[in-house]
């Protein structure tokens, strides 16, 4: 117990905590208002929406309390279980999120103390350098599988 980063747990345990207080506020449904639009219909139309809005909140609220924020709202907006491509999105793209920037994810932020702790540092701009390229390469990347996912699995449903 004694060699637990108490700080890491209490910053998730407040994370949470700050979340649901954010959710129960009902400053969610105000900002998804100027979010791209997420409504069901054609998957070319929704995951980019959904890529870019996870990428981007995630570098506000970091990538796990971004999803627990968003998963109601997408839910609120129609997406069942079975909207696999949607699903796949969000986790990918909030995934994705931690490459782009140090707040992107709170394991980069527990890597570079643990890096200063031994005499190591990485300002945010060194990361976000290295970070944009490959947030962009992977994005594509899972973009491109989404789609071609979401078609195949369009056509197969109607065979």
């Amino acid at each position: 117990m004694k060699k637990l980063d108490w700080g890491v747990i209490i910053m998730f345990a407040s994370l949470f905590v700050l979340m649901q207080a954010v959710w129960d506020t009902g400053i969610v449904a105000e900002v998804a208002r100027y979010l791209p639009s997420m409504n069901k219909g054609e998957p070319a139309s929704y995951i980019p929406s959904i890529l870019i809005s996870s990428v981007l909140l995630s570098q506000v609220l970091s990538n796990v309390p971004m999803v627990t924020l968003y998963f109601p709202l997408m839910k609120y907006f129609g997406y069942e279980p079975y909207d696999i491509p949607a699903w796949v999105a969000l986790a990918g793209g909030s995934t994705l999120a931690g490459n782009l920037t140090l707040i992107g994810a709170a394991s980069n932020l527990i890597i570079v103390e643990e890096a200063e702790a031994r005499g190591h540092t990485l300002s945010f701009f060194e990361f976000f350098k290295v970070g944009l390229i490959v947030t962009i390469v992977n994005v594509l990347v899972l973009y491109s599988f989404l789609i071609v996912f979401s078609n195949l699995h369009f056509i197969i449903s109607y065979v």
